[in-house]
């Protein structure tokens, strides 16, 4: 601090009392002092200096200006000073200063060797020109300023610190650390623990850092920061060294938080601490660092791509993508942002936007392959292969030796089937990398895709042989060595996966197929079954399980296996088939139909699910519905003969005979030797009566299988109708031999006995025929009829009613048991069944679901829900009752049952938006926010260009806090809808909480426009107008939205609010009574109106509403802080602080709590609680220098001198023109008799004073 010779000489005459000659070359020290600060102030004569002018005034202000920053006006200073004596080496030094602040060390220089001319002995000068020197990179003219300042002053350690730096940059490492080890000798004698000493640990850190000596590095770092806690860039470094060194990514995180909190304007730290919570994956918080980095570096393209690539790692593609582009925006030639973006894209199947972006990279870096690599992998992903080609060739080209070059090459080949090119890539990739088992791999895949299996199990072993931990090697060996039947091996291999990876599916799923194959179904569905342990979203794994269900005769699972199939993979054609064929098998032909059905809606060309559904519709005798599916198949496949083979069995029982005849003679002509085709054939011939014809076509039927039951079956039929019975029998009993449990020929070798009146012998057949059939109405109904006839009524009845309760809507069974009723004497029984008999006439689903809507808009959603109930009882796939039932629970407020149904018919109608739109709004209202957003995304996936989708969905991102995104869609909602108030209302308010309040005003005056006497959007807007500061149109807002809605408490408040901002507070009391007279416990209302009291100066009213508001609402921190201030300014301390207490139990983050009590304690002279509030303050809010000025004055009143001026160092350090700062600091140091300093604080007081 320079003090000029004419201050110091009229200080000490003002001491002394008498006049002096001498000069002196330092500043003097007065020891005789008062420790009073009103006699040091008498003392000083402060005001005396106002009258103090010429040479000296000019370097005193010139170094005012200087410290204050304002390098421009101390320059002129220092010129006038400079006129005054044109070769002070003082001034010289410090217009040379200036011009280093200002950046020009040219200049700088200039006065630097000007100065030194003046004065040869100026340390001062020559190290501030070694700096200058240092920056314009002249080093040997820096070392040898910094050499003759040590010269000039050998403990000048801020030289040998700086030579150090220049040292280092010049790789002199050992000078380096000398001059730093001298200079921390230098500090720690002087038993200094300043800033600059904490710098020298920190420069020889980071030399350590960059020699890799991390232990060295980070203890001087940690030195550093021992002696300067606030020394940002060493928590910085030390912080990067963790991070990067030690991977101690918490120490990191730790570290790069205090220097944030030392200095909360540093973007790259900010970006670093984004770094490690990405590698320590806590991704939303990397997220929260890089936006706080942009928020301080908004034209930093590369902190955007680093948010952006922390975005992709979070899946949250969209976001990458934009903050890319914000990136490329930015600086349009960084390639790694094109990269980057090129990978979203191709991640979201934006290919073509990829290849766009990778072609950026090639144009940015034309010599570089990574551009041509990422084209070719796009150009592979959307299939353009000879694009992909064309890069792989160009990276092969610029790269010969790159062994994946190859690969990739080879891998586009073989997606072209060009086995020969791919085989021949991979072998130059193993020519080039010999080790890599992958590219064994690879070739053994094409190999195998070419079909030679041996080679591929050859490539597949030398895979394993390089990686005997290679798992994809042994699946691929397994797969081939199941090509070649050779289960056993196959096994092997896969119990290596399985050993390999025993938490992975897919082992025990190869397995288990190898199991099935050798028919080991226990062990297969055992295997399957861990596979599903491990991962129950492959559908193909349920089917193989089911498969092994199907084959070990466990339908009912197989089933079971099926449906889950099908529900992972409703788009899969074969599925349904497959479950509709095991529903065929139990009997099931409604669902089995329904399944063919859904498989045909899925693929229309797929003939088997025509011919399965042709056939479940002939078992249920729709034979016209059975011949179109046949038509189908056989159009589909005219070469097959088991569509005219079907057909030709549906024609026969419509009695369409000719045509089921010609269809029978195709399907011989197609495959001449089925004898199915000869059978059913000759069952037409013997229905037309062409017995001959029949014969023969039921013995050719035999020579080509001798063991088909049915052609004995039917020939027995036929030698029946020519009443050759013996004959008949001998077929009936020939069948019976192959087949004991044939139920046809028991039925038809019991309608001979009857015929012939072996009643006896036709019982025992019917008996096997209820045996074999217990569940078929018929065979009861037969039995029924031999027991009439044997006249056994008792047994014939109970017979009829086993007709009854297996077919409870097929009169016959009713007519045929009132008839023997009647004979049995049972007259009212008799009569009783033949009136149901006559009177059935079932309901339909239909119906009942038209009722159901009936009541539904009736409002009688209790009725209607019983409707839909039976409706989907008779009809399980009936999409539209489950859709309207859903309905009808939300309008009752039963939204679980509601999701339940509106599920049931997406899983019935996956492709309808309106289910998952339905069932979101229901998952919503029941707070589950997430499922609700994924059913909303479904609705924009399935209706892309409606508003509803966005509209959904942002209003659920709005509710679960998530801003952007809800912007974004609510945006997106007004594109599609922009005549639609609710998409502005909802974003107006998300924009609000933003403080965009421009877009917010923008987006409720669009409300306004399109519903014009809705009160809301006004009250929304006066709201954003009066955070604004326009109190006007906030007033005007109010009052429409008050006339268009007068009992609005909350509108009375907003104007009460607005009227106060104004000052106009008795319209805003007025205001706030309104609102109370409404709704009394108001505790808002009553709030506001303390305020209001507090600006008419009324304390007692102010603090008696501050009281009904905390009544009210006991737990809000803010107004217990707002009655402490209250009770503190109307005198009542007491009170006050136990207000602050609260406030501060209710939220210990309250950083004005702290800092009022620590000022009523002040009041009270608590200095030592004084103390701790405002360092409780301080810890909380760092940034606020009031409270060290605060606590400065509490320690300077207490005789806690060092420490105060510890804290007014701060503030000056912060704020360099702070009055108060340096007139206490001044005080402070007057009492600690150090006069110099005293003076100088004090001087500067006066003049920032008398400047302001």
């Amino acid at each position: 601090m320079y003090i000029s010779k004419r201050a110091w000489w009229w200080f000490f005459r003002r001491v002394c009392g008498v006049s002096c000659g001498v000069t002196f070359s330092k500043p003097w020290r007065v020891v005789l002092m008062s420790p009073r600060d009103d006699t040091f102030d008498d003392l000083v004569g402060f005001n005396e200096f106002d009258d103090l002018v010429g040479f000296d005034d000019l370097i005193q202000k010139g170094d005012s200006l200087l410290s204050w920053g304002s390098y421009t006006a101390a320059i002129a200073k220092f010129d006038e000073a400079l006129r005054l004596d044109p070769e002070s080496a003082v001034a010289l030094h410090k217009r040379g200063q200036c011009y280093a602040q200002k950046k020009d060390d040219a200049r700088a220089i200039a006065d630097y060797n000007a100065a030194i001319r003046s004065d040869a002995n100026l340390a001062p000068a020559f190290f501030n020109r070694g700096q200058s020197n240092q920056r314009l990179g002249h080093s040997k003219r820096a070392i040898a300023d910094y050499t003759e300042a040590l010269r000039l002053d050998p403990q000048f350690a801020e030289a040998l610190n700086s030579r150090g730096v220049v040292y280092a940059n010049n790789n002199e490492i050992d000078r380096a650390f000398a001059d730093w080890d001298l200079a921390i000798q230098i500090y720690t004698g002087d038993a200094q623990s300043d800033a600059d000493h904490a710098d020298v640990f920190y420069n020889r850190g980071m030399l350590h850092a960059r020699l890799k000596r991390v232990e060295q590095a980070l203890a001087d770092y940690s030195k550093a920061i021992e002696i300067d806690p606030k020394h940002a860039k060493a928590y910085y470094k030390r912080g990067t060294l963790h991070a990067a060194k030690t991977k101690d990514m918490q120490a990191a995180i730790a570290d790069y938080s205090r220097s944030i909190k030392v200095d909360p304007k540093q973007p790259h730290v900010y970006i670093s601490r984004g770094m490690a919570h990405r590698d320590n994956g806590e991704l939303e918080r990397a997220v929260e660092d890089y936006s706080e980095a942009i928020s301080l570096d908004r034209q930093n393209a590369r902190i955007y791509n680093r948010r952006g690539q922390v975005h992709f790692d979070r899946g949250d593609t969209d976001a990458a993508v934009s903050d890319y582009s914000k990136a490329i925006r930015i600086d349009p030639d960084f390639a790694q942002a094109y990269v980057n973006r090129g990978a979203a894209h191709s991640n979201r199947g934006d290919h073509d936007d990829a290849i766009k972006d990778y072609e950026e990279v090639v144009r940015l870096r034309p010599k570089d392959t990574a551009g041509y690599y990422h084209c070719g992998r796009a150009y592979e992903r959307c299939g353009r292969f000879e694009q992909a080609l064309e890069n792989y060739s160009e990276l092969i080209r610029m790269r010969p030796e790159y062994a994946s070059g190859y690969r990739n090459r080879a891998r586009v080949h073989q997606s072209l089937r060009d086995f020969t090119a791919a085989i021949s890539d991979y072998t130059n990739a193993i020519a080039l990398d010999p080790g890599n088992a992958t590219t064994f791999n690879h070739r053994g895949e094409a190999h195998f895709e070419q079909g030679d299996t041996r080679k591929a199990i050859k490539d597949y072993a030398q895979a394993i042989d390089s990686d005997p931990e290679f798992a994809e090697a042994y699946i691929n060996r397994g797969n081939a060595y199941r090509k070649l039947d050779d289960h056993e091996n196959a096994v092997k291999d896969f119990d290596e996966v399985i050993r390999l990876r025993p938490d992975s599916a897919s082992g025990y799923y190869y397995r288990a197929r190898e199991y099935k194959s050798q028919e080991k179904h226990d062990l297969a569905i055992m295997d399957y079954g861990r596979s599903i342990e491990r991962d129950a979203d492959r559908p193909y794994v349920f089917i193989g399980r089911g498969t092994a269900y199907e084959q070990s005769g466990e339908l009912k699972l197989a089933r079971e296996d099926y449906a889950k199939a099908i529900a992972l993979d409703p788009e899969n054609a074969r599925n349904f088939n497959r479950r509709g064929q095991v529903s065929f098998e139990l009997g099931d032909t409604d669902a089995a139909i329904s399944d063919y059905s859904k498989a045909i809606r899925v693929d229309a060309y797929f003939a088997e699910a025509y011919l399965n559904r042709g056939k479940a519709n002939s078992k249920q005798g729709d034979h016209g519905s059975a011949i179109k599916d046949y038509d189908v198949v056989i159009r589909l496949r005219p070469e097959d003969s088991a569509g005219f083979y079907h057909r030709g069995c549906a024609h026969e029982r419509q009695r369409h005979l000719k045509l089921a005849i010609a269809d029978f003679g195709e399907c011989i002509r197609l495959n001449p030797t089925d004898a199915n085709g000869y059978r059913s054939r000759g069952s037409v011939h013997r229905i037309l009566g062409d017995t001959t014809q029949a014969i023969s076509d039921y013995t050719q039927a035999i020579e080509h299988d001798p063991e088909n039951v049915a052609a004995y079956n039917g020939r027995g039929l036929v030698y029946a109708s020519l009443g050759d019975f013996d004959m008949a029998l001998e077929n009936y009993a020939c069948a019976l031999e192959i087949d004991p449990d044939c139920a046809p020929a028991h039925t038809n070798r019991g309608n001979v006995y009857t015929k012939i009146g072996d009643h006896e012998r036709a019982l025992v057949d019917f008996n096997e025929v209820v045996r074999l059939r217990p569940e078929d109405h018929w065979s009861y109904y037969r039995r029924g009829r031999t027991f009439d006839k044997l006249g056994q009524f008792k047994q014939a009845i109970e017979n009829f009613g086993d007709v009854i309760r297996l077919a409870p809507e097929w009169s016959k069974g009713y007519w045929q048991r009132g008839k023997v009723r009647e004979k049995f004497g049972d007259a009212d029984g008799a009569m009783t069944d033949i009136d149901r008999a006559i009177e059935l006439d079932p309901e339909q689903p239909i119906a009942l679901f038209a009722r159901g809507l009936a009541n539904s808009r009736e409002g009688n959603y209790k009725a209607a829900v019983a409707d839909y109930d039976k409706a989907i009882r008779m009809d399980a796939d009936f999409d539209r009752a489950y859709f309207n039932r859903g309905l009808a629970y939300s309008r009752q407020g039963d939204y679980r049952r509601a999701v339940e149904d509106f599920g049931e018919y997406i899983r019935l109608c996956p492709e309808v938006g309106n289910g998952y739109l339905y069932r979101g709004r229901a998952a919503q209202r029941q707070g589950e926010l997430t499922p609700a957003i994924a059913d909303f995304s479904e609705v924009v996936r399935l209706r892309p260009g409606d508003a509803i989708g966005y509209l959904s969905r942002g209003k659920a991102y709005k509710a679960q806090g998530e801003t952007d995104k809800a912007i974004a869609d609510l945006s997106q909602a007004i594109r599609f809808q922009d005549n639609t108030p609710g998409p502005y209302s909802h974003r107006g308010v998300l924009y609000s909480r933003e403080n965009e309040l421009d877009l917010a005003i923008e987006d409720f005056s669009e409300v306004i426009r399109l519903d014009a006497e809705n009160p809301r959007p006004y009250y929304n807007r006066g709201r954003a107008y009066d955070r604004k500061g326009d109190s006007v149109r906030a007033i005007a807002d109010y009052d429409v939205a008050i006339r268009l809605d007068p009992r609005n408490p909350r509108v009375y408040v907003g104007r009460g609010v607005a009227h106060r901002n104004a000052g106009d507070f008795e319209r805003a009391i007025a205001d706030y009574n309104r609102a109370l007279s409404m709704e009394p416990e108001n505790a808002r209302a009553y709030y506001n109106r303390g305020v209001a009291w507090y600006d008419a100066g009324d304390r007692e009213q102010e603090i008696a509403d501050y009281t009904k508001a905390i009544e009210i609402d006991p737990d809000n921190s803010h107004r217990y802080f707002v009655r402490g201030n209250a009770f503190r300014k109307s005198g009542n301390l007491r009170r006050a602080i136990a207000d602050y207490d609260k406030a501060i139990r209710l939220d210990d983050k309250n950083v004005r709590a702290y800092r009022s009590r620590g000022f009523t304690y002040a009041k009270k002279r608590s200095y030592d609680r004084a103390v701790a509030d405002y360092s409780g303050a301080i810890d909380l809010a760092p940034d606020y220098v009031n409270t060290y000025l605060l606590r400065g004055n509490i320690h300077r009143r207490n005789g806690a001198l060092s420490a105060a001026i510890a804290d007014y160092d701060y503030v000056i350090r912060r704020a360099p023109r702070h009055i108060k700062a340096h007139f206490f600091r001044g005080k402070a140091h007057g009492r600690q008799r150090q006069i110099a300093l005293a003076i100088a604080d004090l001087v500067r007081a006066r003049m920032l004073k008398n400047r302001a």
